[in-house]
């Protein structure tokens, strides 16, 4: 299911605050791909697993034995900001490149993102995103990864 990069999140009717959503990637709309530090994908391997439902979500992107995964990670950054990713994260990162915001990378981390500004990335995410759409309505397509 498709979220848009750092939009307020809505998959779940459990949030009380607000809540960025990260990874929530679909074959009908292209991501951003680079390198991600192997520590990053270690500390997500270490997180509980939370909200788990009772179905599952495949990888769009593997044709030969599809992943799956069926919860959320969560991640809380030094200023008590909640990125929600999917479990599938992990395998996004692992199996295709998928690079997540620079704010979440440091979340995980435990780094302070002072140096973020979360504003321009937000807006930058959702520019994306916009210019995503208007692709698609135009052209009747969208670029993909």
């Amino acid at each position: 299911m498709y979220i848009p990069e750092l939009s307020n999140y809505s998959y779940s009717t459990r949030q009380a605050e607000e809540q960025f959503s990260v990874g929530w990637l679909s074959e009908d709309h292209e991501f951003t791909t680079g390198h991600v530090n192997p520590m990053v994908v270690s500390r997500l391997k270490e997180l509980p697993i939370v909200n788990k439902y009772r179905g599952f979500h495949i990888c769009p992107y593997c044709e030969d034995k599809p992943a799956m995964g069926n919860g959320e990670i969560h991640v809380i950054d030094a200023d008590g900001r909640k990125f929600v990713a999917p479990t599938m994260i992990i395998h996004y990162i692992e199996a295709h490149n998928y690079k997540p915001p620079n704010i979440f990378l440091q979340a995980v981390m435990g780094e302070p993102t002072e140096d973020v500004d979360v504003e321009n990335e937000v807006k930058e995410a959702m520019a994306r995103t916009m210019a995503e759409r208007v692709d698609s309505a135009i052209c009747g397509r969208s670029n993909k990864y």
